[in-house]
């Protein structure tokens, strides 16, 4: 049997993916509650209210626009991130 020898630069490099990978996962149950937020703030420079809490809003985002709705910037913010 091979003795098993520590390899700290291979540690450190598992430590980082994991940190990516985990970051990567909060985002994706993150994001919808994140756009939520946005569109109750932006309403506030409109003249008209469009929603009337935050379940109202992920209820209309779900009803017009589905789950590709709920996750427009996700994707994209993912590939970003995962180059650094």
């Amino acid at each position: 049997m091979e003795a098993y020898v520590h390899n700290p630069e291979s540690l450190e490099t598992n430590f980082f993916h994991s940190y990516k990978i985990a970051g990567m996962a909060s985002k994706v149950f993150e994001h919808p509650f994140d756009l939520t937020k946005v569109r109750l703030q932006s309403q506030v420079l409109a003249n008209t209210t469009r929603f009337s809490g935050p379940m109202d809003c992920l209820k209309q985002t779900w009803q017009k626009e589905g789950l590709r709705g709920l996750y427009r910037v996700c994707i994209p913010f993912h590939i970003f991130f995962s180059l650094f």
